[in-house]
């Protein structure tokens, strides 16, 4: 059985590389808002009574991926229940109506949205829509927080909550030890296959 150097020391390298991930469970209530129109009048959405957001703290500069476990909302009882995807309804309904996202995002009633802020609770970035995902965002610098909920105009109504996935994937990044280590192992693995061939050379001269 041959010994592969190279393989072995890619697979250390890769396995030393990999990147942990955190995983949290959110509980967005129907009565969540996305954000405060309060302290971001830029992106204000005719929303009354809310909750609030749902709020998670997260990590400025990591990766996100969040999505949709389970759990329906409604507008009021005997409404359509959203997934997250959101329903249009049958009372005050339509796409694009109450958030202002951007040209060309246009969520229903109801929609998981989710947007990253700084510690006054002031939008950093811009809000963007989740659905029942995956999406997988960076976490702009200067956010403190994750704050999730859905589209709406008014809040005092709704009914059911959403349970929603957060996973953070961290960027793993070796100590100096770590690349003092490496470093040492890719000039030992250097020379040892420096040396072989130059024996299988003079062998063969031999």
């Amino acid at each position: 059985m041959k010994f592969h150097l190279w393989s072995v020391l890619a697979f250390a390298t890769a396995a030393l590389f990999a990147s942990p991930v955190n995983a949290s469970i959110v509980v967005v209530d129907g009565r969540n808002a996305p954000w405060s129109n309060d302290f971001n009048p830029s992106f204000f959405y005719p929303g009354f009574s809310s909750l609030g957001a749902a709020s998670l703290a997260i990590n400025a500069g990591s990766s996100y991926e969040i999505s949709y476990i389970s759990g329906f909302t409604q507008t009021t009882e005997g409404a359509n229940l959203s997934d997250g995807v959101g329903s249009y309804g049958s009372f005050f309904s339509g796409p694009g109506l109450y958030t202002p996202l951007g040209p060309g995002q246009n969520p229903q009633l109801q929609a998981l949205l989710g947007t990253f802020v700084d510690a006054s609770g002031q939008i950093v970035g811009s809000p963007f829509y989740i659905g029942n995902g995956p999406v997988h965002v960076a976490a702009p610098l200067g956010s403190v927080f994750l704050f999730l909920g859905v589209n709406d105009t008014g809040y005092s109504d709704n009914l059911g909550s959403l349970n929603v996935s957060v996973n953070e994937v961290l960027a793993a990044v070796p100590e100096p030890s770590t690349w003092a280590m490496m470093i040492l192992g890719f000039t030992g693995v250097g020379y040892m296959t420096y040396r072989r061939r130059n024996q299988s050379a003079a062998f063969r001269l031999a």
